[in-house]
């Protein structure tokens, strides 16, 4: 899918969620696990540890802007700006980098590159379980 930002000259070509390379999905999974664990152990009755306070004493805030960083990059296929890479990433516009993740950060992307814990939980109250309510 081409996306159109700033006039026909300034554009990003999306892959779709199913070709999305190996690599990009691992890169993305690294952050995701780093910013993940980050929260382990966390106590949502614990005012002192909330999840929140955690990410920010702990970099997570800088952990979610690089798994938006390496979902845009997972999903770009190509785009007006040069090499999809992190250093042409980082030249875009904020308003034009904004406007291709917000067409990033869909369903359909993140349920390819979010791993799946369903198989591994064996707890019948674990979050990653559908809810039998």
């Amino acid at each position: 899918m081409r996306i159109e930002l700033d006039g026909p000259e300034v554009w990003a070509e999306l892959r779709h969620a199913n070709k999305i390379p190996h690599g990009k999905t691992m890169e993305y999974r690294a952050v995701f696990y780093r910013m993940a664990a980050l929260t382990v152990g966390v106590d949502a009755e614990d005012e002192d540890k909330t999840v929140g306070r955690v990410l920010v004493e702990n970099g997570g805030l800088n952990a979610m802007d690089e798994l938006a960083n390496a979902l845009v990059l997972a999903v770009v296929k190509d785009w007006s700006y040069g090499p999809v890479d992190l250093a042409t990433l980082l030249e875009v516009p904020t308003s034009e980098l904004d406007d291709i993740q917000r067409h990033c950060a869909n369903d359909e992307y993140t349920t390819v590159l979010q791993p799946s814990l369903d198989e591994y939980s064996n707890d019948p109250d674990s979050p990653s379980k559908p809810s039998s309510n």
